[in-house]
């Protein structure tokens, strides 16, 4: 790790290390990955995300839990900007298709 490691996020490092442990913990990470996100500079923050991001899946040739929930928590957080999708208050719940004979 070297001198490179002390440049590190240590947030981003720490939500890692937790997210390896338990499911539970990854909501309550997810929101706090995003709001230092909005807060900081785009490109440092996802430097240092893909870096920390690289040790639990490089090498890995079995199935490990640990890298199960490393990589469930990085799904999280990446969904985590995508736009919910609001339905107009007058739609129907199911939209049916029929076809013309």
């Amino acid at each position: 790790m070297g001198d490179y490691h002390k440049n590190r996020n240590p947030l981003i490092r720490e939500a890692f290390k937790a997210s390896q442990d338990s499911f539970s913990v990854h909501p309550k990470l997810v929101k706090k990955l995003k709001t230092f996100y909005i807060s900081t500079d785009p490109d440092k923050f996802f430097e240092d995300f893909i870096w920390y991001l690289r040790y639990p899946i490089s090498g890995v040739t079995e199935k490990s839990p640990f890298v199960d929930r490393t990589l469930e928590f990085v799904a999280k957080f990446a969904c985590c900007f995508l736009e919910k999708e609001e339905k107009p208050k007058d739609a129907p719940e199911t939209v049916y298709y029929t076809r013309n004979a």
